[in-house]
């Protein structure tokens, strides 16, 4: 990624806890003879470990500015003209005519693919503008490139396949109050996932096998599964504000990056706490 910083494990105690928990026996929740709750610790622990690392991304530029960019979006698709405002956000497409009106292109071979490609590469150019990319800040893009493709897929690809009018309609799905809730809730889970497993892939990947924790690459996944499971339920805090900040700061003159960077490190508190609870609610 774009920086060393997280190159190695962090020797804080919580990780260690994370690499104790692993390396302490074979098998995992729905393997026969093994404690259901094995799973759930080493998930667990690992979300314990990740709150300081979290606490330095509320300042990230690179997160802020993706989610201002998936605010900005979500507008440009209550515009008349969808391309004209994504053109002037620094979107465009090269599959299209930006000055053609919009029934002209209705039909164009344009999907949500294409939409999240000029998503990144707009975030990669405000990055290399103000030199500020960071490891956060390439997962925070990754993660909103991932949400924009799991939620506007099924609504922009249609029997007729995608064009450029159902990506603004799927798009459009994502302005309302409870969209733009369910897409940040989709947005911090994802996030909160890739810091998560970026700090213990290597780890993982070494307790595969017979006599190990995870028998099998299955297992593995197994584990990945409820780690992100464990996101999803934490990323509950951040929905039940997200809504009403987008629907508020919109109708009071629009969403700047600072009220993005605002609203990032606000929702960040909520993961932190949501994750602390979770494990007292679990003993952890």
């Amino acid at each position: 990624m774009g920086t060393k910083e997280y190159d190695r494990l962090p020797k804080t105690p919580p990780f260690r806890r994370v690499v104790a928990v692993i390396g302490s026996g074979a098998g995992f929740s729905g393997t026969p003879g093994v404690s259901p709750g094995s799973l759930a610790a080493i998930a667990d622990a690992t979300l314990d470990a990740s709150l300081d690392g979290l606490q330095r991304a509320k300042s990230d530029d690179g997160l802020a500015y993706a989610l201002f960019l998936l605010t900005q979006i979500t507008q440009a698709a209550r515009q008349e003209d969808f391309l004209a405002a994504l053109h002037g956000l620094g979107l465009p497409s090269p599959k299209v005519n930006v000055a053609a009106p919009l029934s002209d292109v209705a039909t164009a071979d344009y999907d949500i693919h294409d939409l999240v490609a000029s998503f990144t590469t707009a975030v990669d150019r405000q990055l290399r503008r103000d030199q500020s990319r960071t490891d956060i800040g390439e997962m925070a893009q990754q993660a909103a490139a991932e949400s924009l493709v799991a939620l506007c897929s099924p609504r922009s690809e249609t029997l007729f396949g995608s064009s450029l009018e159902t990506v603004k309609d799927a798009l459009y799905s994502l302005s309302t109050k409870k969209g733009f809730a369910t897409l940040t809730q989709d947005f911090f889970a994802r996030l909160t996932r890739r810091y998560l497993l970026y700090h213990l892939s290597r780890e993982l990947s070494n307790h595969v096998g017979s006599d190990r924790r995870f028998k099998s690459i299955d297992e593995h996944n197994a584990f990945i599964r409820q780690l992100d499971d464990h996101c999803r339920v934490c990323s509950h805090m951040v929905r039940r504000f997200a809504g009403e900040w987008y629907s508020k700061h919109n109708w009071e003159g629009g969403i700047t990056p600072r009220k993005a960077q605002g609203f990032a490190a606000h929702a960040i508190d909520k993961m932190q706490f949501a994750l602390k609870q979770k494990g007292a609610d679990d003993g952890g």
